[in-house]
């Protein structure tokens, strides 16, 4: 709510002109926005539900907000244009945050690999829909 106010006033800000147009097109569209964020928020709880679950017959004994926060950390780290896909980098930042909790490498490694596969799992469902909703016409083409 208060974007615009941060830009006009900070001057050094002002400096990055497109920042701050994307910055505008959010607030100027803030319905979508927070839509977009609340539908991001719940589909992010629920994917890294579904990690916590695969993780805990791996012994992983940590709370669902510590796999939520190293988790995240991890993935932020997975996303750097380091390797293709996040693999190798995935596992080295799941090793260097999850190991020193108490959890063997073994059950690291094991996890990071059961999420390639969830990975895959939800992609494919997401080009299925994505399909169907194509093909049923219910996506209308932009002009």
């Amino acid at each position: 709510l208060v974007y615009p106010h941060i830009f006009s006033t900070n001057i050094y800000l002002r400096r990055f002109p497109k920042i701050e147009a994307i910055g505008n097109f959010l607030f100027e569209r803030r319905k979508e926005t927070m839509i977009g964020l609340l539908f991001t928020t719940i589909s992010q709880f629920l994917f890294f539900t579904g990690m916590w679950i695969l993780a805990v017959p791996l012994g992983f004994s940590v709370p669902l907000w510590q796999m939520i926060l190293f988790g995240s950390l991890a993935f932020v780290f997975a996303s750097l244009p380091l390797s293709f896909s996040g693999f190798g980098t995935t596992e080295l930042a799941f090793l260097y945050f999850f190991q020193p909790l108490g959890i063997h490498q073994e059950n690291i490694l094991a996890l990071t690999t059961m999420l390639v596969f969830y990975k895959f799992l939800f992609a494919g469902l997401g080009w299925i829909v994505g399909s169907y909703y194509q093909a049923f016409h219910l996506v209308t083409p932009e002009k």
